[in-house]
């Protein structure tokens, strides 16, 4: 089995899940850094720590469990918003005191958040194909130098570069659904090569980021970023000098195995996402169990008892 990595800060453990999104076509650090057009997802990204959510109802939003509860709040930035940035804090005592709510089987987590609700928020996409064009949006690293032949001739893909937490957004499309156990990972799971010019693949730090698809003009949220392969490579069978990169054409390199052995690799290198059709009723049945409290209802019972207070006064 190859290593694929979790989009953590750091790749410190030998484990199979992977880690601004990487493009094929530019290497500009703003490259689409504001939202794209008809904003096609961006409107319901928030930051969570060094990460993202994507809101799902008034006051949950979901993103990736293997990150963890990567802040105490959630901001719904100006960078998404357009307006002023509005802060949330993370409702500890969601879940019985868990503090999240994991979507069994999955790498997907549910938080709940307080001091007000969102403005908007994603409709879930609950579709069949699996091979839909699709907008994702993460917080990886840069682009980094070029991956060359030997011969220094013919480019492979490049290196990850800086992490700077920027926010980025660019295009794939999905190649099929994915039983996540077969490799090591967790959940129902879409998959997505980084192939060919204008597709996109994830970094380090891309966690949590999400896949939109354009359904009849309304943007749906598809996936939750989780993993890439992403090496490590090496020229050598060997297994030195190894790296982690992109790579669109992995002809004449190896990757090490999860058992540490170096195997031949060719093709695009893929990633992968937790599949929100696949869960949507999980998803959902979360929603519905945890409404937005009535301030209509606490106003009304207010109301009351200032009147009956009146009455008795007289």
């Amino acid at each position: 089995m190859l290593r694929l990595r979790h989009l953590l800060p750091f790749c410190l453990l030998w484990v199979t899940p992977a880690a601004g999104v990487i493009f094929y076509d530019s290497e500009t650090p703003t490259y689409n850094t504001t939202a794209p057009p008809a904003d096609s997802g961006w409107q319901y990204e928030g930051y969570f720590g060094i990460y993202l959510g994507t809101m799902i109802s008034p006051n949950l939003f979901i993103t990736a469990a293997h990150i963890g509860v990567a802040s105490s709040t959630f901001n719904y930035d100006t960078t998404f918003s357009g307006t002023t940035s509005v802060s949330y804090n993370i409702d500890t005592g969601f879940n019985g005191g868990v503090g999240y709510y994991n979507i069994p089987g999955t790498d997907l987590n549910i938080f709940q958040v307080t001091g007000g609700i969102f403005s908007t928020y994603a409709p879930l996409y609950t579709g069949a194909s699996k091979t839909l064009g699709f907008v994702d949006i993460g917080r990886g690293t840069q682009q980094g130098a070029a991956v060359t032949s030997s011969l220094g001739t013919i480019t492979h893909g490049w290196l990850w570069g800086s992490g700077d937490h920027v926010a980025r957004w660019g295009q794939n499309t999905f190649t099929g659904s994915v039983n996540g156990a077969a490799l090591g990972l967790s959940g129902t799971l879409l998959s997505a090569s980084f192939g060919s010019s204008n597709d996109i693949t994830l970094s380090e730090g891309d966690s949590g980021g999400a896949a939109f698809v354009d359904v009849g003009g309304v943007w749906q949220l598809a996936g939750i970023n989780y993993a890439v392969q992403s090496g490590p490579y090496s020229a050598s069978p060997t297994g030195s000098n190894p790296f982690t990169a992109a790579l669109y054409d992995m002809t004449g390199y190896y990757q090490q195995t999860s058992g540490g052995t170096w195997i031949p690799v060719t093709g695009a290198s893929t990633f992968f996402l937790s599949d929100i059709s696949a869960n949507a009723s999980a998803i959902q049945s979360v929603i519905a169990a945890n409404p937005v409290p009535e301030p209509g209802g606490a106003f009304l019972i207010a109301i009351a008892a200032l009147a009956a207070a009146v009455r008795r006064r007289r």
